[in-house]
């Protein structure tokens, strides 16, 4: 069965893959007649060696690349300090690896989640930085920094709190009813707040890449490695923490890189980091919604069987519960102003509905 499991996650892979490749190459044919159009208008006397044209995109995509493989990098330091300090202070190698297993692929496939998100702003934002800092316009840019991180914060903080609180129906209803009060569950517990400093990473490396900044990733990287490494040696050597000291010491990644970048990021543009409704706000928002959803899972666990049906009701009442109050604090704290909730997607119909609810 496992090896089954490891086959199908290798070819689901491989055919992601290739069927990206294939709609790209779709959407180059469906387009290439146009842009022959515009080569044959085109009033450009300089044309851009290949060689040259190759030269900046190896120096553009290596240091992501880089910085990217550093991270990557981390999982198999981990794994591999993990499994000999443990084994070496007389765990037997099987538990070990049940324990590791637990690890990522509970816990890491529910906190990576909210990351895609981070990893779409990032992509959103990286063209608008870097056409204000080619025009040197300083205060468009950092308006654009200021909004993507906003943004970043007022969802990241809520799935936190999110996949804290309600560890139990999500761990159990995902990976079996055994797992909802086992270690996953309470990996997920400790762990949740880990997703605020891994998406604020995650942009932070984007803006600084819009920055063109490419190689103060890397090195941000590098140093967050080492902190990874030595909480994760302290943790094992003098705790009995065991998996717990994984969480933590992936939690030290992400909260140095997110500090060394927020640092960087105003030392190149002279941003200043707002507090109140990037952090504080949504934080309070968030503390409020994970009282309700709490009390709700409380009482429906207690009335409701012990099981995937059960788990399943209680997510499908807490979870749109939890996002009606988020939202009213969001909007009551004034997080976001009826200026800036016109240019958000859907804002008119965010900001109708804030002022039937007399929120606005």
């Amino acid at each position: 069965m496992a090896r089954h499991g490891a086959a199908g996650s290798a070819i689901g892979t491989e055919v992601g893959v290739i069927t990206g490749l294939i709609f790209c190459l779709f959407i180059y044919k469906v387009y290439h007649p146009k842009s022959k159009i515009q080569m044959r208008h085109d009033k450009t006397k300089y044309i851009e060696s290949y060689g040259n044209i190759l030269k900046i995109l190896l120096m553009t995509i290596t240091p992501v690349i880089l910085s990217t493989a550093i991270y990557n990098c981390c999982p198999t330091i981990d794994m591999t300090l993990f499994s000999s300090i443990l084994v070496g202070k007389g765990m037997k190698a099987f538990h070990v690896s049940e324990l590791y297993g637990v690890f990522s692929g509970q816990y890491n496939v529910l906190i990576n989640i909210p990351l895609a998100m981070a990893s779409a702003l990032t992509n959103a934002v990286i063209p608008n930085i870097s056409g204000a800092y080619a025009l040197g316009d300083k205060k468009k840019m950092n308006e654009n920094i200021e909004m993507v991180l906003k943004i970043t914060m007022m969802i990241a903080i809520p799935c936190a709190v999110g996949l804290a609180v309600l560890n139990t129906p999500i761990n159990g209803l995902i990976f079996g009813v055994k797992n909802g009060v086992g270690l996953g569950a309470g990996l997920l517990r400790v762990g949740a707040i880990s997703v605020v400093f891994t998406c604020m990473s995650t942009v932070s490396n984007g803006i600084l890449q819009g920055m063109d900044k490419m190689r103060v990733p890397i090195w941000h990287s590098a140093i967050s490695v080492c902190a990874n490494v030595i909480v994760l040696l302290l943790t094992l050597n003098f705790t009995n923490l065991n998996t717990y000291s994984l969480v933590w010491a992936t939690t030290g990644f992400s909260v140095v890189m997110s500090i060394l970048n927020a640092n960087s990021i105003r030392k190149y543009s002279g941003y200043r980091q707002e507090v109140m409704k990037t952090f504080v706000k949504p934080a309070v928002s968030a503390i409020l919604m994970g009282v309700v959803i709490g009390v709700i899972q409380f009482v429906l666990l207690k009335v409701l069987p012990f099981g995937r049906i059960g788990f399943a009701i209680c997510l499908v009442i807490a979870i749109p519960a939890g996002v009606l109050v988020y939202f009213a604090g969001i909007i009551k704290f004034q997080v976001f102003t009826e200026e800036e909730l016109k240019n958000v997607p859907k804002g008119h119909l965010i900001i109708k509905m804030a002022k039937k609810l007399r929120l606005l």
